[in-house]
């Protein structure tokens, strides 16, 4: 609205100078003077765009030679020449063509407030307690003691705003640079120097972010981002379906259309990624492709209730090729404890097995409710349920040891409060199940002992002792669903208990 009255102001001012009815102090203006005052007030304001001040200037100038042109003492353009003139200007559909093109806001944002720096330091203590003894497949005998262990985990990043559509950003973390899961930095290895790599480093660009993309009646977006970054600033997955030190490498891009006036959708978004996983000399390359289609709605009835669906589709190309093992067999949880392999031939000093019984091409389904109406301990704190299942349609029958086709599992999440100032809680439940091949487990969650082939639970607790200081402790314990050792009578039920505590201080 204000942007449109300095409009009228000038274009009134114009015609009033330019007739010789403007006046000072009860007498005549020069038209040229009022320009030009009236220019470095509109050059004086941030909220107009560098184009449109030029244009403004330009179209000023223009008025102030065509006076000089028509009378040397006063403004002799007739009121038709200057309404021929402004309407020459203001109906140029080429010029301007709306509001926002003619009032655009200029970015005048300095390197330092276009700089976010931000990051996090994490100290664990974990404790894993094993009631059983493990004969694995390849024939030797291991006893798998109790352990408690220290780590620290510390990142760093920065997302710079190139311009109001693009960003580049990038974050360092401690942990092996070959541990995909994992960002932890272990005590205890006298005293030796951590590793710490780079584990993003990305381009991202959102085209419609200053202006929105209209189709038809309705708002779109788009989002794309290039390089190495998070998988779930995208996708909806689950703490154990994808973890979220996983960071892949590729392409993405999510789509966002917002309905208007729809009753039963706020949103719809498709998201689409390439991510590239091995690159061979000698053999194919490993690869990963997703496409999943997201619906959010929010509603009021009795608080507030939010809904989150999404299904998707996770095609792991070719991880099977016999030299990608170097990199994928050595992945944490990629052995005989987690996805099965095939060609495991007994007996100590056996070769490695070569390739995944299964292909993994997993359909995934996502569905999230959230209702904040709850008051309790004189606060409304929400409640979220999260349901996620997963179903391998590649899962192979495993050969060797009789178990069938692995490929189906699931979770159940049920939370209660949130995370934002001091003196805030969050308690959670979650009941997991997962066969062995239903998740990938290059990418899976190492909460658990194990990263899929297991039943359990966890009791999840967050405190916050300052703004930006959280203590959290998650006590999870479980089964593995198969056993792959070779001979029945080493086999076990492998119940195993695992405490974290962790304070982690955000910055």
């Amino acid at each position: 609205m204000r942007r449109r009255v300095i409009l009228g102001l000038f274009a009134y001012f114009l015609l009033a100078g330019i007739t010789g009815r403007v006046f000072a102090e009860d007498k005549p203006v020069d038209c040229a003077k009022c320009c030009k005052n009236l220019i470095k007030a509109l050059q004086a304001d941030p909220a107009i765009s560098q184009e449109t001040k030029e244009a403004l200037s330009k179209f000023a100038q223009s008025v102030v030679q065509e006076q000089k042109r028509t009378s040397s003492v006063t403004l002799g353009v007739s009121d038709e020449m200057l309404s021929e003139k402004i309407g020459e200007w203001f109906m140029d559909k080429s010029r301007i063509k709306t509001a926002d093109d003619l009032f655009g806001t200029k970015d005048k944002k300095g390197i330092f407030e276009r700089l976010n720096i931000y990051g996090d330091i994490r100290m664990r203590y974990q404790m894993d307690s094993h009631k059983d003894r493990v004969t694995q497949r390849y024939g030797w005998q291991e006893a798998r003691c109790d352990r408690s262990t220290f780590s620290t985990r510390f990142r760093l990043g920065f997302k710079y705003e190139v311009n109001p559509n693009m960003w580049v950003g990038a974050r360092v973390t401690t942990g092996p640079h070959d541990d995909t899961n994992s960002g932890e930095a272990c005590w205890g290895n006298n005293w030796s120097k951590w590793d710490s790599n780079l584990d993003q480093a990305y381009i991202q660009y959102s085209p419609f972010n200053t202006n929105s993309l209209k189709i038809g009646e309705h708002e779109a977006k788009l989002d794309m981002f290039l390089g190495k970054f998070q998988h779930k600033w995208l996708f909806l997955a689950g703490p154990m379906f994808w973890s979220s030190a996983v960071q892949p490498e590729g392409l993405a891009a999510g789509f966002k259309l917002y309905p208007d006036n729809c009753k039963f959708l706020d949103m719809v978004q498709l998201n689409l990624a390439g991510y590239a996983i091995t690159e061979e000399s000698n053999n194919d390359d490993a690869s990963a492709m997703v496409a999943q289609l997201r619906l959010e709605k929010s509603l009021e009835y009795h608080g507030k209730w939010d809904f989150k669906v999404a299904g998707a589709f996770y095609d792991f190309n070719d991880p099977e090729s016999f030299n990608n093992g170097s990199s994928i067999w050595n992945s944490r949880g990629s052995d005989s404890f987690s996805n099965g392999l095939k060609d495991a031939p007994g007996g100590t000093g056996s070769p490695t097995p070569q390739e995944f019984i299964s292909d993994f091409e997993l359909l995934h389904f996502y569905f999230q409710t959230t209702y904040t109406g709850i008051e309790l301990f004189d606060k409304v704190r929400p409640v979220s349920l999260l349901f996620e299942h997963v179903t391998n349609t590649n899962a192979r029958e495993d050969q060797a040891y009789g178990h069938g086709r692995a490929g189906r599992g699931y979770n159940i999440l049920l939370y209660l409060g949130k995370l934002k100032k001091q003196g805030d809680w969050k308690v959670g439940y979650g009941y997991f199940n997962f066969e062995r091949d239903s998740l990938f487990t290059l990418v899976s969650d190492t909460a658990f002992p194990w990263q899929t082939n297991f039943e359990g639970h966890w009791i999840d607790t967050y405190y916050r002792l300052f703004d930006n200081t959280t203590l959290h402790t998650l006590f999870c314990f479980g089964e593995q669903k198969t056993d792959d050792s070779m001979y029945e009578g080493a086999r076990s039920d492998r119940t195993n208990f695992r405490l974290r505590v962790e304070l982690l201080v955000n910055f």
